[in-house]
């Protein structure tokens, strides 16, 4: 695991055009850390098979959670799903 990263982020596929599922990472940096959504892709890339790369990074600055802490899946797809500054592996 990347040190910028919190220890749990997301990953959700999101459907592209009914084709597939485009891998999705939503991730939050640790306090004070520093890191763009193109070098966390190039780090998975070294250390993941390719099918399990994400193909989107987006930072957020929470997760959304419930009370229990749990990870809200659905209020998080739907926070990424327009997400059009997101960055794409080339």
């Amino acid at each position: 695991m990347t040190p910028s990263v919190s220890p749990a982020p997301a990953d959700e596929g999101l459907r592209r055009h009914g084709i597939g599922d485009l891998v999705t990472a939503a991730v939050v940096l640790r306090p004070g850390a520093q890191t763009t959504a193109s070098a966390l892709i190039g780090f998975c890339r070294e250390r993941l098979a390719g099918f399990k790369t994400p193909k989107r990074i987006v930072i957020l600055e929470r997760l959304p959670k419930n009370a229990s802490g749990k990870i809200l899946k659905r209020e998080l797809r739907s926070q990424l799903a327009p997400a059009a500054s997101c960055t794409r592996a080339p």
